[in-house]
């Protein structure tokens, strides 16, 4: 199993006063703010490299994991398969990335269709083909094509591993 270790600096233009509870939020509710909230941001990778199997544990180890999390013998890797040791299930966007075809990667104007989310009360957007317009870095915005019915363009926040890519952006002319 292949892992990487990427870097990101998120930089956030905000009120002095929310600074306090800045310490106490999620990457997605920083998310949320920086797109709906009294947050302006941006975020850049800073960096990126592949890991080898030592480097992982340790890694692992640095971020308050028991280094176990990836599970990189053949005994792990089967009860990974099988769900966790502690008998919780496995996260489903684990089990979707795996599918994951990595010939074709998301980037901004690919082709991609919106696989199927556990969402309360189902998900409407299941299916769903478009193309990805900008990068978040909870996912990618996918600008999903109008069905017969819509009235206006629907843009969707998904995921990286809910994202399947049809075809890659189309390349300009030469």
């Amino acid at each position: 199993m292949k892992i990487r270790k990427i870097t990101i600096c998120v930089t956030l233009l905000m009120h002095e006063s929310d600074e306090d509870r800045l310490s106490t939020m999620s990457l997605a509710r920083i998310g949320e703010e920086i797109d709906f909230g009294d947050m302006v941001g941006a975020f850049a990778i800073a960096s990126s490299e592949s890991l080898s199997s030592d480097a992982v544990a340790q890694e692992l180890l640095a971020l308050g994991n028991d280094g176990t999390f990836f599970g990189e013998s053949e005994s792990d890797d089967a009860a990974l398969d099988l769900g966790r040791r502690d008998g919780a299930a496995l996260p489903v966007e684990n089990a979707v990335a795996d599918d994951v075809n990595d010939s074709l990667q998301p980037e901004i104007g690919a082709r991609a269709r919106i696989r199927p989310r556990q969402r309360i009360g189902g998900d409407r957007y299941a299916n769903r083909e478009g193309i990805i317009v900008r990068q978040h870095f909870a996912g990618f915005y996918v600008r999903l094509d109008m069905t017969a019915r819509e009235r206006s363009q629907k843009t969707e926040l998904v995921e990286t591993g809910y994202i399947e890519v049809l075809s890659a952006p189309d390349q300009p002319c030469p």
